[in-house]
Order: C-alpha cells, then structure tokens, then sequence
C-alpha cells in the first residue's frame, strides 16, 4: 500500500512538473509571436492538454487526502507540489496578459470570424486554470 501511495505522490509531482512545462510552452508561443494562426492553435492545443491534466491532478489529490489525511497532504504539497504548481501560475498569468495585449493590438486586423474564433477559445482556455484550487479546505 504504502509503495502505491508512493507512486501516487510521485504522479502527482509529475503532473504538475508537465503543467509547469505546458504553461511555459505557451508563454514562449505568445511571446516570440510565431505565424498567427498556428500560434493560436498550438495555445488552444496547450489549454486543452493543461485542462485535462489538472483535472487528472485533482483526482489524484482527492485520493491523497483519503488516504494520506489533509495534513499530511498539505505538507507534500508545500515540499513537492508548490513550486510547480505557483511556476505555472505565473506563467499562465504573464501568458494571459500578453494574449491580452496581443488581442487589442490586433484585434482590427482579424477578418475571418474562423480567426476569431481560434482566438477567443485559445484565450478562453489559458484563462481557464484559475478554477484549479492550490489551497485544501476541511469539510465541516
């Protein structure tokens, strides 16, 4: 037992090592501003991928607390989790403000509403980490 709650924590260090490394994937397409269409495919390509992760990282959360006690939990995410997890945090937020001001710059020159569209679902989908909670709270 001991050896699979082992390899749980280690999946879930994993998994936020890969969203670090997601976050900062999609920070280096928005700033060196590669072809404009393919860009925004590769961001939305990302979020989906980032979504589907962190909701496999919740789970496994869920099942740490059962197993483990919140306390403890909260202990491995401080030593473990934390660093990754805040990296890309920080990341998705700076990526999130340059898709901003790409957005306003070039905002007029967008005809196609297929443009458009890739768009507002790649931006949609860098903004939509902020549901993913870093805090535990005890149920009463």
């Amino acid at each position: 037992m001991e050896d699979e709650l082992q390899e749980l924590v280690d999946s879930w260090q994993l998994g936020y090592d890969r969203l670090a490394e997601l976050s900062m994937e999609q920070y280096v397409l928005v700033k060196d501003g590669a072809d404009e269409e393919t860009m925004w495919e590769r961001i939305a390509q990302l979020a989906g991928e980032k979504d589907r992760l962190q909701d496999e990282m919740e789970q496994i959360q869920k099942r740490l607390i059962q197993e483990l006690g919140l306390e403890r939990v909260q202990r491995i995410f401080e030593e473990r989790i934390h660093t990754p997890a805040e990296s890309a945090r920080l990341l998705t937020a700076e990526t999130t403000r340059k898709i901003e001001m790409k957005m306003l710059s070039v905002g007029k020159d967008l005809g196609s509403t297929r443009t458009q569209r890739t768009v507002l679902q790649a931006y949609q989908g860098v903004s939509a980490e902020d549901h993913m909670s870093h805090y535990f709270d005890e149920k009463k």
